[in-house]
């Protein structure tokens, strides 16, 4: 097994079945590959849906104000990104020397961005079910921080 595929494992809990969808995941456009925008746009859905869910079933009571607030702090990029981090997904990111200069493997944006295409990884290889518990796992503090 790949030290990748290793990481994959460990960090997002499910053995990869194409390791190549996770590379694409980490490849930032500055390399001039085909790199994790498309799979950021569909992650980005899933985390969305899935923490909707969650907060629908935490809190019966909230009006939806209530609810999007609590979610729109739970889906932004810094709170993505602090999710990558703890992953440690710097480590992985493939950049292009510019955005590698520039600073991109720090970047909340970057970061935040590599996390939602991750969780789309996550649906296509190994459906919404381990993706949604992914995301309760590594949300789950997050979740209880905004729960007051």
């Amino acid at each position: 097994m790949s030290r990748l595929a290793e990481w994959i494992e460990t960090a997002l809990g499910a053995v990869p079945s194409d390791v190549t969808l996770y590379e694409r995941a980490l490849t930032h456009g500055s390399t001039g590959s085909p790199d994790y925008q498309r799979l950021e746009f569909l992650g980005d859905r899933v985390l969305g849906l899935v923490i909707a869910e969650w907060l629908y079933e935490l809190y019966p009571d909230d009006k939806e104000g209530r609810l999007s607030a609590r979610l729109n702090a739970l889906v932004n990029g810094a709170t993505c990104a602090q999710v990558a981090r703890a992953l440690c997904v710097a480590q992985h990111l493939r950049l292009g020397k510019q955005a590698r200069d520039d600073g991109a493997s720090d970047s909340d944006n970057v970061l935040g961005d590599v996390t939602e295409a991750l969780i789309g990884v996550l649906l296509l290889d190994q459906g919404m079910e381990v993706a949604r518990s992914f995301i309760r796992e590594r949300w789950a503090e997050l979740v209880a921080g905004v729960t007051n």
